[in-house]
């Protein structure tokens, strides 16, 4: 694929962002040394925030609404708090969009320091709750699906981050993926 279809692609894909021109200048500059497959990826990894978000809200509304669960409300606020942590700290860099910025820092303070991908376990553990709330098979396959896709998103993601920060890789051997001390 040609450098001006890869860049006619990320126009039409970055309209639906909030930050389209900075959407449309990342993928612009990466065009050049874009190879066929990433309008591919590009897919692939939309389809993988499309399924993260189908998950939760499948979840959720199996589970239904906490109400009496007083453990299952510290889990969900520690999940909420913990995510709300990982924004913060990431600050005016966050996107769903797979796309690194130009200026954009490699993050490994607050909750950086602890795990990878903090925004990915807050969610995990936030969803958690409602496993805890209202236990079933049906919700345990949909949280079990749900760490698979993140699973995916962390791969595509990691691949990008290695390519774009000589230090990450000293960065993953001292703070696992998702999952303090195991993964």
């Amino acid at each position: 694929m040609h450098s001006s279809s890869i860049q006619e692609f990320a126009r039409s894909w970055a309209k639906t962002s909030d930050d389209s021109e900075n959407e449309i200048e990342a993928v612009n500059e990466s065009a050049a040394e874009c190879d066929d497959d990433c309008p591919r990826k590009v897919w692939v990894f939309r389809l993988l925030v499309f399924a993260q978000f189908a998950l939760v809200a499948t979840l959720i509304f199996v589970a239904g609404p906490i109400h009496s669960g007083w453990f299952a409300w510290l889990v969900s606020i520690v999940g909420v708090g913990f995510g709300i942590w990982a924004i913060f700290t990431m600050g005016r860099h966050i996107k769903i969009s797979p796309q690194l910025g130009e200026n954009v820092p490699l993050r490994k303070t607050g909750p950086y320091q602890i795990v990878r991908h903090p925004m990915y376990l807050a969610l995990l553990i936030f969803c958690g709750s409602y496993l805890i709330e209202s236990p079933s098979l049906y919700a345990v396959l949909l949280w079990l699906s749900l760490l698979l896709v993140l699973a995916c998103k962390i791969h595509y993601e990691e691949q990008m981050l290695r390519e774009r920060f000589s230090d990450y890789e000293s960065y993953c051997k001292k703070t696992r993926r998702i999952i303090p001390l195991f993964y």
